[in-house]
């Protein structure tokens, strides 16, 4: 009879492992059971580059750095460095020689000079805070006003004398531009200057020699010159064809205080003129990279 029991005994211990076993074996693995809640710490970050060589505390100290020290080598590393991490900031910049044709405007004008030709240069450099919409220019021109000759006879000799009369206008100016001052095609701009103004006028008495033009006799009569402030009003435009310009446009002028040309106590008259100039120049922007390209 005991055996019996423990038979009985043996035999619900195993049936109830084979129902733990069966349950263990039904029940969904962790893959299963639903989504995984990522982990609030981010995962590292994986360094591929080639590891640096060791290097001693010595070596580390030599080199002004605590040993430890994270050192970016660019000459180890994988990776192009940037060409553009050391490149200085491009300065719009041009250079433009250009000619004139210069009329006067009112009264004061027409009566010391004439319509006349000269020509000039400027450089425009677009720096500071207003790059590329503002700029500041400096120019210099030179402009004839008045040539003229008057032919005379002697009523005996018919000797031939000429009085030659010129008059030149010499202008320094400085001033500010608004305007398209980067890249593009059409750069339109209006400005403002201030000018320093030199006036000169000098006429000489010519007894010339037609058998050999260059041994004339020459007197100086009259010379004078006077100098003046004035200012200027630009609008204008070019045109960039790969660091090559064509500019051109308008200008305004005015002159304060100058003197008449005729007399010695000439009175002080302050003439205005329009100005049309066209030339052409180069785009010196970053050293004149695209022009030499």
């Amino acid at each position: 009879m005991m055996r019996r029991d423990h038979r009985v005994v043996l035999a619900h211990v195993l049936a109830c492992l084979l129902v733990v076993s069966m349950l263990l074996a039904a029940a969904p693995s962790s893959s299963q059971a639903g989504p995984v809640v990522a982990s609030a710490r981010p995962l590292p970050l994986i360094d591929r580059r080639p590891a640096r060589p060791d290097t001693t505390a010595q070596e580390e100290e030599d080199a002004g750095r605590a040993p430890g020290d994270v050192v970016e080598d660019d000459a180890n590393s994988p990776y192009p460095p940037d060409e553009y991490d050391d490149a200085s900031p491009e300065v719009p910049l041009k250079l433009v020689l250009y000619g004139i044709h210069m009329v006067p405007t009112g009264r004061d004008a027409k009566e010391s000079g004439r319509a006349g030709w000269g020509g000039g240069g400027k450089i425009v450099a677009s720096v500071g805070p207003l790059a590329p919409v503002g700029a500041f220019g400096l120019g210099f021109e030179v402009v004839n006003l008045l040539s003229r000759t008057r032919k005379f006879f002697d009523p005996v000799t018919q000797l031939r004398v000429e009085q030659q009369t010129s008059q030149n206008l010499y202008r320094l100016y400085l001033g500010a531009e608004i305007g398209a001052h980067g890249h593009g095609f059409v750069r339109p701009y209006a400005g403002a200057s201030l000018a320093a103004w030199f006036h000169n006028i000098h006429t000489d008495v010519v007894i010339p020699n037609d058998a050999d033009p260059d041994n004339e006799i020459r007197q100086s009569l009259d010379s004078d010159g006077d100098a003046s402030l004035g200012y200027d009003l630009t609008l204008g435009a070019d045109l960039n064809f790969r660091g090559i310009l064509v500019d051109g446009g308008v200008r305004f002028l005015k002159s304060f205080g100058v003197p008449h040309q005729l007399g010695l106590e000439a009175e002080r008259i302050h003439p205005g003129y329009v100005q049309i100039y066209l030339g052409i120049g180069v785009d010196l922007s970053a050293g004149g990279e695209r022009f030499l390209d």
